[in-house]
This record gives structure tokens, sequence and C-alpha cells, in this order.
């Protein structure tokens, strides 16, 4: 097991759960698997420790990288690594993989994809990497052709045509990751080893992974109060079934009580 790693701040009830919000540092799963969890943090600090659901972001496998984020900041999120029974890790190094620099791109695009992102557009251009800078029109939409761009956009655009992101701010794309034009706008690119050299990379990876956690946090918030609603109801139908019930029992005993249509409420559209 990597040091750093294993002395990487835990989470005090489950001591397996690596806290990557708080921990510095790229490792690489040699063998086993590492899982990942999005735990969303109460609004209010004041609450404390108020337990939240678990939200499984899938696994890493053997051969892929994960790091700490505690560079972005302070997040609205919570996320936790726990790794198998039998994993083991080793320190990596940012332009670690068959490419330099493949394996860390893959980990940013996980963290940025780790909300769903919705339909594609179809009129989606694939900008290559290299071009330097490319002009979008107002309402048109961009990724990446390969691997991952990093640019900064002249005018504000939204990230998967639905987060507002503004001018001069940095952005990243890739196949899977996109945004769309709120007006005509030029996109200047780079490519991460040329961050690199610059000495811009962390700077703007942990920007990046910032608005990642943002937009993971706005979407398990609005999954948990979809659930919520979808539990009330549920409770609301329940106690109109038992109500109907009730007074189907009690009608033969009090003839004088009116009875219920039970055909109108046989059927509720809340199961």
């Amino acid at each position: 097991m990597s040091d750093s790693f294993a002395a990487a701040p835990r989470l005090p009830a489950v001591p397996r759960a690596v806290r990557l919000t708080a921990a510095h540092g790229l490792w690489r799963v040699q063998s086993g698997a590492v899982d990942l969890f999005a735990v969303p943090l109460p609004a209010d600090p004041g609450q404390g420790d108020v337990p939240s659901a678990w939200h499984p972001l899938g696994r890493v496998e053997a051969g892929g990288v994960l790091g700490g984020l505690l560079s972005a900041g302070t997040a609205p999120v919570e996320i936790l690594a726990v790794p198998l029974d039998g994993t083991v890790l080793q320190d990596a190094a940012l332009d670690d993989g068959a490419r330099p620099f493949a394996d860390y791109e893959r980990w940013i695009e996980r963290l940025l994809t780790a909300a769903a992102p919705p339909l594609r557009p179809r009129d989606l251009s694939a900008l290559p990497q290299g071009i330097g800078a490319a002009d979008l029109p107002a309402g048109a939409s961009a990724c990446a052709d390969e691997g991952l761009v990093w640019l900064v956009a002249s005018a504000p655009v939204r990230l998967f045509g639905d987060m507002p992101v503004a001018a001069g701010a940095p952005l990243a794309l890739s196949a899977d990751i996109w945004v769309q034009a709120e007006a005509p706008v030029t996109l200047h690119l780079a490519r991460t080893p040329d961050l690199a050299a610059a000495g811009r990379l962390e700077a703007t990876a942990a920007h990046v992974i910032a608005q990642a956690l943002e937009r993971l946090s706005r979407h398990l918030a609005q999954q948990e109060s979809g659930a919520r609603d979808m539990a009330i109801r549920r409770e609301a139908a329940a106690a109109r079934r038992a109500a109907t019930a009730t007074q189907l029992l009690a009608a033969p005993l009090h003839p004088h009580l009116a009875r219920v249509d039970a055909a109108a409420t046989a059927t509720d559209p809340v199961a």
C-alpha cells in the first residue's frame, strides 16, 4: 500500500474510507480495485456529521488512477475511496501512462462525468488537439475529438449545456465532455503537457475539479429532493388507501355511513 494513501485522511465512522476531498496525491491501483462514493454534505455547517446516503461513483480497477482533491478547495460533497480487501496502490506521477498524462486525464474526465451528462447535441463539433483556438457561433456546441483538452472561453458558456461557466474560467473537454456557446465565443485551447510545462496544470485542474464537484453536488441534491417527494407521495397514497379500506369495512356494520366507490380508489397513480 502506498504510504501517502495509507496516511490520507479517513472517515472516522468507516476507517477504510479515504476522504479524497481532504487528501493530496495521485495513486495507481496495482492490483485489486477501489470503489468510489459521493456523500452530500449538510448545507448548514452547524448540523455537524449528519448521516447522508452514499452514492456509488463506480470502481477504479487495476491499472487505473485516482487522486486527492484537496487542491480544489472546500467541496460541497465528500468523495470517498474504499479499497477492496487486498488492494495494492502505488504513488503515481501526473505524466504516467502510455501517452504522457493520459491516466491523469482519465481521472479528471471521470470526475467531470460523475454526474450523468445530458444527451449530446446532434450538431456537436469535435475539436482536434493542437489547434490553439476555435470560434463557436451562439448556440453551437463543441467537444474534444480525443484525450482531454483544456480551455478558457472569451464569453460565458454552459458546461454540458446546463452549467453556466464565466468567461475566462478554465474548462476541460473530452469526447464525452462538451460546452455550449451562449453567444459567439472564441475557445482558447491547451494540451495537458503544455499546461504542465508552463507550471499552470495544478491550478487549472483545481478549478476544473471544483466545477465537477459543484455539478455533482447539484445533481445529488436534485436526486435526493426527487426521492423525498416520491416518498411523501407514497405515504399520502398509502394513507388514502388505508382510509378507504377502513370505510369499506365499517360500512356493513354502520349502514348509515356513506359507501365508498371502491372502483374509484382501486387504482392509485402512486404505488
